[in-house]
């Protein structure tokens, strides 16, 4: 069936393919008998199990149950030997050149380039692939929830775009996905996410469902409603909604996106519409993309908008320091406080709870107090106020100082947790400095976290929050393994520099602990396929799973080429955030059988953008094994001899085996030498044995080999496209 569904009289073509899954010139025609895109071919002449089926015409829009004014085309690749019924559908024809690619360039079987092409598709669109029947054997008119997920993407693909851009779409689709097996167009997901949010949210959905039943009235539209929320709520990062976060409001992860806050009510998320009055402050939830961690911010309601708040204004339970409320003070029993500049100030400290407008200077509060060490903290004589001796005086202490004491030489990556003391300074001194001198002064405020003592580029020290670029200090303190050699590798653990953690309960050792445990430390000096963010000092950087979880150590540049035998595992990659588009990867083990075993080699990866770990421990496969510890180093197209008299070929995906013709010729032709190389070079004449005329020349016929096959498929687009035209 041609599932668009297409309308009673569109074209049907079925096109033989060789088997170089090219077309033959031998094809099929035939038209839809009814509305719902049926048809029937009797194949024959076809020599070949694979053909290439194609549908065009109008068909019944998903969305409004109406007859299309427009015209569109989708194919469908399949192998005739496997199915006697085939479906024609956007599943089958968004999957169908990436099919064709894995195929053709990458040496995949039929049924595995099928089963992956489709995978990637659904993933595109974040449904699972959960057992799904192949493509080309789904039925849109199904009762399952594979029916259900195919009218999902039927729908979501074509959202409310103008009919004659559905064919752009598709195509965009088609070609992005081709290669990588990735859909990378950010807008794209983002107006069809904005639309199907905007019509979960209203009244649309019903109607759309209302228009289904019209034409389709078998499948599960619960299951598709699911397919088509998830969709938007995944785009958006949202997360679960449910009795647990009722009343919660989640950020819009999506910085495209046209909606900003969504609240959890009655388990779905809907856009935050709330009335607000000046002052409101809120707590909105972020939630990391790649699905690890969750944030909180503090926003508040200043004037007719929302904005980003301080900590304090959330915090404090004063509301906001809006425009309007600007040099407001507010007292509280342990001091009062002043609106400045979208923050609350401390400013004095009260001390008659009768009469709260008797105020004394902190001045008393410090009364008799002698000078002492840099540094050093103690409690106020009347208040519960904390004050730090610091320049040789006593000044109220800023919230990480009350906490952890003052920030200097001595006390340099020591690190702590502080708690919440809303009579304490919020903001760092050097604001008060700024001020005396400029309107335009950083609004940043402590809050009650974790904390490092640090020195910045002026050499002053400062509490600075303990982020993800400190990480690697705390985890993996190299003054601890200052005897570690070469290749040694080890878990993060808190427990060697726990000691130096100030005010930490055990509560605040685990969670550290927890963090620490994820991340695999490598002793690897000179590896030159790390880059600088991920040499973390001493020698030591951040290194995969593997490395940690076989026991075989660090794969350092000395080992390249070893093949060991360990357990199976599982691992997951994540990612810390250093800020100036920065990232630093780690990965952990998700699972381990020590009782299963299979061969590892240490090496570098072979396959372009794979470059997360510059090394690990690979799965080692059997052309591993024979040319062990030969590695994959140039795309040159050197013929190498394995021990088993096999000749191999490095290309840009790693080894593969050289056909008949490059063993009769003496050079491959690779990717690289077809396509990127330029010149030859005396380093390519000295590893091939060849001059470079010779190795040119040879290079040359490659090229025009594929120069041939790439005009054949020119040639035949103009033919296919000059029929659509006739």
């Amino acid at each position: 069936m041609a599932q668009g569904p297409f309308e009673k009289g569109a074209t049907v073509s079925v096109y033989e393919l060789d088997e170089n899954f090219e077309e033959t010139g031998v094809h099929i025609d035939s038209k839809t008998s009814n509305d719902s895109g049926a048809f029937s071919i009797k194949i024959k002449d076809f020599k070949s199990q694979y053909a290439l089926f194609k549908v065009n015409g109008r068909y019944i829009d998903n969305i409004t149950g109406a007859k299309s004014a427009d015209s569109i085309t989708l194919y469908a690749f399949t192998d005739l030997n496997k199915y006697d019924k085939i479906n024609i559908n956007f599943l089958t024809h968004l999957s169908h050149k990436r099919i064709l690619y894995l195929v053709t360039k990458k040496d995949k079987s039929v049924d595995k380039a099928s089963m992956q092409a489709e995978t990637e598709v659904l993933r595109a669109f974040d449904i699972e692939n959960d057992g799904f029947d192949d493509a080309e054997n789904i039925d849109i008119f199904g009762k399952n929830k594979q029916s259900a997920a195919l009218l999902a993407i039927s729908a979501l693909i074509q959202g409310n775009l103008l009919k004659a851009k559905l064919n752009d779409r598709l195509t965009d689709f088609v070609s992005d996905i081709e290669k990588y097996g990735t859909w990378d167009n950010e807008q794209t997901k983002t107006e069809i996410a904005d639309w199907a949010s905007n019509v979960s949210l209203n009244t649309g959905f019903d109607k759309v469902k209302g228009y289904i039943k019209k034409w389709n009235q078998t499948v599960d539209l619960s299951a598709f409603e699911k397919y088509v929320e998830n969709f938007w709520q995944q785009n958006y990062s949202l997360g679960e909604c449910s009795d647990k976060n009722q009343n919660e409001i989640r950020g819009n992860g999506n910085e495209l996106s046209n909606f900003r806050h969504f609240i959890c009510r009655s388990n779905k998320w809907i856009l935050d519409n709330d009335p607000a009055n000046d002052g409101d402050t809120r707590w909105v939830t972020w939630v990391n993309p790649n699905g690890y961690g969750k944030s909180k911010s503090c926003e508040v309601y200043d004037d007719t908008t929302w904005r980003d708040g301080e900590s304090n204004e959330c915090g404090s339970g004063f509301g906001g320091c809006t425009k309007k409320r600007e040099t407001k003070k507010i007292y509280h029993s342990d001091g009062y406080y002043i609106c400045q500049n979208k923050a609350w100030m401390w400013v004095s400290v009260p001390i008659d709870s009768i009469n709260p407008e008797m105020n004394i200077e902190n001045e008393s509060d410090t009364l008799g107090w002698k000078d002492t060490t840099e540094g050093a903290i103690r409690k106020g004589n009347i208040t519960d106020v904390i004050y730090i001796f610091d320049n040789k005086q006593w000044r109220v202490a800023t919230l990480p100082e009350a906490s952890l004491g003052g920030c200097n030489e001595k006390t340099e990556n020591i690190f702590g947790y502080v708690e919440m003391r809303i009579w304490q300074n919020f903001i760092p001194p050097t604001w008060f400095e700024c001020k005396k001198n400029s309107d335009e002064c950083p609004n940043a405020t402590y809050s009650p976290g974790y904390y490092i003592c640090k020195k910045n580029y002026d050499k002053k020290f400062y509490w600075s929050g303990l982020g993800v670029s400190y990480y690697n200090h705390l985890c993996n303190d190299s003054s601890y393994y200052a005897n570690s050699k070469e290749g040694d590798a080890h878990w993060g653990s808190i427990e060697p520099i726990k000691k130096k953690c100030i005010n930490c309960k055990q509560e605040n050792i685990d969670y550290l602990e927890n963090i620490c445990k994820k991340r695999c430390y490598v002793h690897d000096g000179t590896n030159r396929y790390y880059l600088g963010v991920q040499k973390i000092g001493n020698g030591w950087r951040i290194g995969h799973a593997s490395e940690c979880a076989l026991g075989f150590g660090g794969c350092t540049e000395s080992r390249f080429g070893t093949i060991k035998e360990g357990p199976v595992f599982k691992a997951e990659v994540s990612s810390d955030y250093l800020g100036y588009e920065l990232y630093i990867m780690y990965s952990y083990v998700t699972s381990i059988d020590s009782i299963k075993k299979r061969p590892y080699i240490c090496r570098y990866p072979y396959s372009e953008g794979l470059d997360e770990f510059p090394t690990e421990w690979y799965i080692a496969s059997d052309i591993d094994i024979e040319l062990a510890p030969k590695l994959c180093d140039n795309w040159w197209g050197i013929l190498i001899s394995g021990k088993n008299n096999n000749k191999y070929v490095c290309d840009l995906d790693g080894f593969r085996l050289a056909t008949q013709e490059e063993i009769e010729v003496g050079i491959a032709c690779t990717e690289y030498n077809m396509y990127v190389l330029e010149k030859c070079s005396s380093e390519l004449e000295k590893e091939t044995g060849m001059t470079c005329t010779e190795y040119m020349r040879l290079v040359e016929k490659c090229r025009t080999k594929q120069k041939k096959v790439s005009m054949d498929s020119t040639a035949l687009s103009n033919v296919v496209n000059n029929k659509r035209k006739t």
